[in-house]
């Protein structure tokens, strides 16, 4: 299964939190049941909010993987003016790897509203992650 972690959910997803919201998805994460994928400026933001050790540990255990900047790049250049969040990068990578990146774990709405829009992601559609939908959210992964 896969998924694209926004920045603004990093924190309350790879660190140890309180947070009981999203555990289950922590859990299927640590517990390769879902494989995470970055790159560009996303993995930059998770270097910023200091949990890029946790995603190195989870490509040495192939449970993360790197989208070459190249490939997310080509996919910026069609879509940056398309979409209406700050996140195109979010989008392009998702667009880059069309087999792995569909379901998207963010608490940004413009962001969300891009990723669900048919104009720029399609075949497969983008899903978005529901803290209580888990099992439904992750069902096209």
């Amino acid at each position: 299964m896969c998924l694209i972690v926004d920045a603004n959910l990093c924190s309350v997803i790879f660190k140890k939190t309180n947070d009981k919201a999203f555990e289950n998805l922590r859990l299927a994460i640590f517990s390769s049941q879902l494989t995470l994928i970055h790159g560009g400026k996303l993995t930059d933001e998770y270097r910023k909010a200091g949990v890029l050790d946790v995603i190195a540990s989870l490509s040495r255990s192939g449970r993360a993987i790197k989208v070459p900047d190249e490939l997310i790049d080509a996919q910026l250049a069609m879509i940056e003016d398309r979409c209406t969040s700050n996140d195109h990068h979010v989008i392009a990578l998702a667009r880059a790897d069309r087999q792995l990146g569909r379901v998207l774990c963010s608490n940004d709405l413009a962001l969300r509203i891009d990723f669900k829009n048919k104009g720029l992601i399609d075949k497969p559609r983008g899903t978005i992650y529901s803290p209580s939908r888990h099992k439904p959210s992750l069902a096209n992964c």
